[in-house]
Formats: C-alpha cells, sequence, structure tokens
C-alpha cells in the first residue's frame, strides 16, 4: 500500500474531522491556525499551498499541538498569541484569554462614553504629558494589571504619585493570581478591581460611578483653587460669615469698618462665584 502523502490540504482535511469529533465547535478554523502557525506563514497562505508537503519537522510540530488540543489546551496559549479589538496580545497559561464578549463590552463603552485605548503604558503618559486637562465628563482608567511593558501597578503608583488618580480613578482587571496585588493596589487608592472573568454590566456601572467620582473631585479641585485664591484677610472674613455673623458683629471682632467687610465680603463672593452667603455655605458644606 502506498504511504499517503500528508499534503496541507490532506493536513487540515484530517484535523478537521479530528477535532470535530473532539467536540471543537470551529475544527477547520482552528486547523488553519495551528498549521499556520506550526509553518511560520500567515493562515490566508495555506490556500495558495494546498498540495505543498511541509517537512517531517514541522508536521510534528502540528501533530504535537493537535495532540495539547485535544486534550482542551486552548488555540490562543498552543500558539501564544490572541487578537483582540484589532490588537494582538501576547497570551499563555499565566493569563486569562481576551473573549469575544468582552470586545463587545469594549464597543459598548466606546459607544456610551468617549474613550480612548493605548497600546502601553508609555504611550498612554505621553499622552497625559506634564499638564493634562482633565475631561469635562469625567475621567476613568481601565487598567489590566498585566501589560506589555510594564505593570498596571507600576503604571497606578506612577499615576498616584502625580496626584492623578483623585481626578481619573483607576478600575483594575485582574486575573486572579493578580488579586493579592489589586487589592494592594485597592488599599492605596484605586477606585475599583475585578476579576476575569466579570460581568460587564457590573463593570459598564462602576465606569459610570468612577466617572461621577471624577467629576466630584473636579469640582472639589475647583472649590480648593478658589480658596487659595483669597487673602487671609478675606478667609477670616469668611469663616465669620459662616458662622452666622452679621457685617456690623465682623468689624467689630475684627477692629475694622462696617465698609471694609462689605468690601471683603463682595470679594470673597466673586472669587469662589457665588451670589449669597447660603451659596458660598452651600458651596463649602
Amino acid at each position: 500500500m502506498a504511504t499517503e502523502t500528508w499534503t496541507v490540504r490532506r493536513l487540515l482535511e484530517w484535523t478537521k474531522d479530528f477535532l470535530r469529533n473532539k467536540g471543537v465547535e470551529s475544527p477547520l478554523l482552528e486547523a488553519q491556525i495551528l498549521l499556520a502557525h506550526a509553518l511560520g506563514c500567515k493562515k490566508i497562505d495555506l490556500y495558495v499551498r494546498h498540495e505543498e508537503e511541509p517537512p517531517e519537522d514541522r508536521r510534528a510540530a502540528f501533530r504535537e499541538m493537535i495532540k495539547k488540543r485535544a486534550e482542551g489546551m486552548p488555540v490562543a496559549y498552543l500558539v501564544g498569541h490572541r487578537e483582540f479589538y484589532s490588537l494582538e496580545f501576547a497570551v499563555s497559561p499565566a493569563v486569562l484569554i481576551p473573549r469575544p464578549e468582552t470586545e463587545t463590552l469594549v464597543m459598548e463603552a466606546l459607544r456610551r462614553i468617549k474613550a480612548a485605548g493605548y497600546d502601553s503604558a508609555r504611550a498612554f503618559l505621553d499622552m497625559l504629558g506634564e499638564d493634562y486637562a482633565f475631561r469635562p465628563e469625567g475621567d476613568c482608567l481601565l487598567l489590566d494589571m498585566r501589560m506589555p511593558d510594564t505593570s498596571g501597578a507600576r503604571l497606578f503608583d506612577t499615576l498616584a504619585a502625580r496626584g492623578l488618580t483623585g481626578r481619573m480613578p483607576v478600575i483594575f482587571l485582574t486575573g486572579h493570581g493578580d488579586v493579592p496585588m489589586a487589592v494592594d493596589s485597592l488599599k492605596r487608592g484605586a477606585f475599583d478591581f475585578f476579576e476575569k472573568p466579570f460581568n460587564d454590566n457590573t463593570l459598564m456601572d462602576r465606569v459610570q460611578e468612577a466617572l461621577q467620582a471624577s467629576l466630584d473631585a473636579g469640582d472639589q479641585a475647583l472649590v480648593q483653587t478658589r480658596l487659595a485664591s483669597l487673602s487671609s484677610r478675606e478667609r477670616e472674613v469668611m469663616d465669620l460669615i459662616l458662622d452666622g455673623k452679621m457685617n456690623k458683629v465682623i468689624a467689630d471682632m475684627m477692629g475694622i469698618s462696617m465698609r471694609t467687610v462689605e468690601v471683603h465680603r463682595s470679594h470673597i463672593l466673586a472669587k469662589m462665584h457665588v451670589r449669597t452667603a447660603v451659596e458660598l455655605a452651600r458651596l463649602l458644606k
């Protein structure tokens, strides 16, 4: 009996049937991905190499991957990478594989809020620059613990050192093995963390809450900026106003004229961007 010639076409046909019998949902697609990886070519290149007979060492590597796939190892772990949202991510058994439904979450987030993605921590820091202008709709950073050029925890520490995490709440996305690190970051000021796999709707709810926290922090920062514009004398007058004292009482307590108190009051209201003492008290409560 003649020995069968194991061309690319025959390898794909046999592997497709084998994987289908093992319960694989997309047997032909996975066979193509694994064979292209074994041959060191793109999947599309297989279509013009159907009649080529790969050398024995490449077929052996392919057989070993098929064996592991049949035993349940995901294709992404076998080839060492996975495309997610048009980006190529390195993966291994040490990390979780990006899921199609998570890509749906990203698209939904982009639809509902103004969002941007960055290939690396360095690209993100370059975007921030030295004087980042916070967005009027709020800021929130979704940060994976494991990234190509640094850890999420290290990037978080960099942002915290620059005083940015108050107005840019950080939500960590983490695999099981990174939970202790994420909890530690939470204690140091991170907004929240989610262990993969996570509920998409719950994450989106927390993003909305983080955006509101960002706006609240921005409002507070604005108030502090306005307070810093007051002179020490104006701060004294303001404290007495907030204590409910009338102009005449303030004048007597500070040993100044009522006219001077009125001038100070006018400057205080203008600098704090309010019209009345009631609004001032509400702003500073």
